[in-house]
């Protein structure tokens, strides 16, 4: 789901299953605009053949500068299709990556 109040970088994947079971997904270019991530083989597989699309997982801290996204573990969404799948990486990606980058020399 998309709210256009949120910006054009966040969605929310919900369960239909369980309404109450939510994520917070951010575009990967608005956090760290070289992420390039490498697909595993077999990709194709979990959510058909065509273009994908790349989100990470948030997680949203009470102190929002605390706030992280998962490098290591996109989700991949296939919008032809409608299917997606949190995939594993090979590259060296944190789990635990800044949402926010601290300005430095700010007091």
């Amino acid at each position: 789901m998309h709210d256009p109040d949120m910006g054009e970088g966040v969605a929310w994947l919900q369960s239909l299953d369980d309404p109450a079971l939510c994520f917070v997904l951010v575009n990967p270019q608005a956090v760290q605009p070289l992420y390039q991530p490498e697909y595993p083989d077999g990709l194709d597989k979990l959510v058909g053949e065509g273009d994908v699309e790349c989100w990470l997982i948030a997680v949203i801290r009470e102190e929002f500068t605390k706030s992280t996204v998962n490098l290591k573990s996109p989700v991949v969404i296939n919008w032809e299709t409608g299917l997606g799948a949190q995939v594993l990486l090979d590259g060296d990606y944190p789990v635990r990556h800044p949402l926010v980058e601290e300005a430095e020399g700010l007091c």
